[in-house]
């Protein structure tokens, strides 16, 4: 993928981005998914997809539930389109982070206010959420807790996901717990200070678009997702929500 939409011959230069390899720990990124690289019609079912990560071709997505479709129209790039509540693509096999600090990241766009799973793993044990003004998050036998976006209570902007609007988010989780949640060009969104519920277990992945069990599986489009297996900077977690920010014309500005 390297050079993809880099060149300032065919593409505008405020609209060059850089690729995730040219950004720092990208040996760290293990889970990979950049579904813009798929082809095909606009419709075409989705069954397989390559991990681009480190993790290698062990955490290729090779199965489904029910059948997402390729979507060419919605997003700036082709992402894939979860559009019935048992739409989820499903990894050959299960990955769990180590040392229990990890980065995640996804570029995505609802379809409507309800909490939906992105990913998850081990049916609810592991899961990321996602509603209007908060996410939450499950880490295998931790308890399940959410962070709230939408108040000013540990960082300076106020923050709400908006339906049919396309989002890059990233989230970066410290070995001891701490949890800060980043947004599209640049906002550090929402931060949680080490809490039990948060810091004991390690986190997984191996269900994209909701669960096996169909519970509150996501309506609407994923365009990329990837999972570090290391706590980034808040510097690097900036930069990375630019750069896929400026990839996928995301242009939301608070």
């Amino acid at each position: 993928m390297l050079g993809l939409g880099a060149s300032s011959t065919s593409i505008a230069s405020a609209n060059i981005y850089k690729e995730l390899s040219e950004l720092e720990n990208y040996a760290d990124l293990d889970i990979h998914f950049d579904f813009s690289l798929l082809t095909g019609a606009n419709g075409d079912e989705v069954t397989a997809v390559t991990n681009l990560g480190a993790g290698g071709a062990t955490y290729n997505i090779d199965s489904n539930v029910t059948t997402p479709l390729l979507d060419t129209t919605t997003l700036s790039r082709n992402s894939v389109l979860f559009n019935t509540s048992n739409d989820v693509l499903n990894m050959a096999a299960e990955y769990t982070t180590t040392g229990k600090a990890y980065t995640l990241f996804v570029v995505f766009q609802k379809d409507d206010t309800s909490k939906d799973v992105v990913i998850s793993a081990d049916g609810n044990d592991n899961y990321l959420k996602i509603q209007h003004n908060n996410i939450e998050l499950k880490q295998g036998t931790d308890s399940a807790f959410s962070i709230t976006t939408n108040n000013t209570s540990n960082v300076s902007v106020n923050y709400s996901f908006v339906n049919e609007v396309p989002t890059c988010i990233v989230v970066s989780r410290q070995a001891g717990g701490n949890i800060n949640v980043y947004a599209d060009n640049g906002f550090k969104i929402a931060g949680k200070a080490n809490a039990a519920a948060q810091a004991g277990a390690n986190f997984a992945v191996q269900e994209i678009g909701g669960t096996a069990e169909s519970a509150n599986d996501l309506l609407g489009n994923i365009g990329e997702i990837g999972l570090y297996d290391a706590n980034l900077t808040e510097a690097k977690c900036l930069v990375l929500a630019r750069e896929l920010s400026t990839k996928w014309g995301i242009n939301r500005r608070l």
